[in-house]
């Protein structure tokens, strides 16, 4: 079987203190048309997200060229995507509790993310 979209979006905006948390090993991902004030320095600003199918745990995660593998998915966060168009990416780390609204991946450094790289999640 062929891995196929199951979701696709486009950074249109970085917020000027998201590095604060991608230091940390987390990304907050909001609709640009939507995102609140109060966390959008905070935030990558995407373009309007349509979930294809459920993500789940073993689907890959691409931004820009790099590419992760999805350890975990929390239980909110495909119903987050389809009602208000947000979710978390956050590497995996076995010492902190699991969030509902967040997409863990592999343990890993991330990279500064620039305006116009696509994020895409692909899976079975």
């Amino acid at each position: 079987m062929s891995e196929k979209i199951k979701l696709s979006c486009q950074v249109l905006e970085v917020g000027d203190r998201y590095q604060d948390f991608l230091s940390e090993g987390m990304i907050l991902l909001f609709p640009a048309e939507t995102v609140m004030t109060q966390i959008k320095n905070y935030s990558l600003m995407v373009s309007k997200m349509v979930l294809q199918s459920d993500i789940e745990l073993g689907d890959t995660l691409s931004i820009g060229s790099s590419e992760f593998k999805i350890t975990d998915v929390g239980h909110l966060v495909n119903s987050n995507i389809e009602q208000i168009g947000h979710f978390t990416i956050k590497v995996e780390n076995k010492d902190q509790a699991k969030l509902p609204g967040t997409l863990y991946i592999e343990p890993t450094t991330l990279n500064e993310i620039k305006v116009g790289e696509k994020i895409i999640i692909r899976g079975e």
